[in-house]
């Protein structure tokens, strides 16, 4: 503990016990986790008016879980998912995209004190192809191409670099759905 040096209101005259400054730190706020810290912030893409009722139910068919989920409203039109293990979240974020009454869903994880405001979900990840690709140029390279002008690369389906799968590159994108999706881009190879 250290003393302050700064001086305090008159109004607020402490005494030399009092005015000492307390370190606070490798203190835990909590018992580990508990249920409330299981959620993921929901953000429904409709002018539509949701009855939670609803989405519960169509929700709890959609997704396989352990427990059930329950939603509850946040704020500005979002809504808070609550699950009751981490396993059930994870298995809801893996799965994205998710759409309600054919409108897509945004998800974010809300960690510690973070207040999110509508405009700032806006981000989901999507599996994409990627066709007509000359026999022997299925890469990595190729994949980080392509998805430069399109948003941020999550993944390759690594079975998809093999020529003997099929006839495209399968890769999971984030993109940004505040913006138009791209339908098409043409390559030119220039070892051909």
């Amino acid at each position: 503990m250290a003393s302050s040096s700064r001086s305090s209101p008159c109004h607020l005259a402490l005494n030399d016990e009092e005015d000492l400054i307390h370190d606070f730190g490798g203190v835990s706020l909590g018992n580990g986790p508990s249920s409330e810290s299981y959620c993921l912030v929901v953000k429904i893409l409709t002018q539509k008016t949701l009855k939670p009722d609803w989405l519960i139910k169509a929700m709890r068919e959609a997704w396989t879980l352990y427990y059930p989920v329950n939603f509850t409203g946040y704020h500005s039109g979002l809504l808070l998912a609550h699950f009751e293990c981490d396993g059930d979240r994870h298995k809801v974020i893996e799965g994205q995209p998710w759409h309600f009454d054919h409108c897509l869903m945004v998800f974010a994880n809300p960690e510690g004190l973070d207040l999110f405001q509508s405009d700032q979900l806006r981000f989901v990840p999507f599996w994409m192809q990627i066709h007509y690709i000359p026999f022997g140029f299925r890469s990595p390279n190729l994949a980080s191409f392509v998805v430069d002008d399109v948003g941020d690369l999550i993944e390759i389906n690594k079975t998809t670099l093999l020529e003997i799968f099929g006839p495209f590159l399968r890769i999971r994108v984030l993109l940004d759905v505040s913006k138009p999706i791209r339908r098409g881009m043409h390559v030119c190879f220039l070892e051909i």
